[in-house]
């Protein structure tokens, strides 16, 4: 089970490394591992910012990369997806007033 003591301590540098390589930015995780209530069926959620010129298959790239590093249960969003809303609104509303800065999104070794 992924916890955010693991993220923090653990895959910190591999999230960021990873995140940098597929134009990705301002990592945040979100959801039951970010409240602290996940478990063995959780998935780790994690909100991005997609640099400008980068496409979905940088996003699909991240999965991949995340899911080797974590496990199957990893999934993004990008935060723009949160503004533009969709069919599935209420969700992506949810996710962006849950979404919050965390220390997996700052580089190693800053503060």
């Amino acid at each position: 089970m992924v916890t955010l003591d693991t993220l923090r301590l653990e895959k910190k540098a591999e999230i960021i490394r990873l995140a940098e390589m597929r134009g990705c930015r301002n990592v945040r995780v979100f959801g039951s591992v970010a409240r602290g209530e996940s478990d063995s069926q959780s998935d780790v959620d994690f909100l991005v910012d997609l640099d400008p010129g980068r496409t979905i298959s940088d996003l699909g790239g991240l999965l991949m990369d995340l899911q080797d590093v974590l496990g199957p249960r990893s999934m993004w969003s990008p935060r723009g997806d949160c503004a533009r809303g969709s069919a599935r609104g209420s969700w992506r509303r949810r996710l962006c007033c849950e979404g919050r800065s965390h220390p997996a999104s700052r580089h190693p070794g800053k503060r």
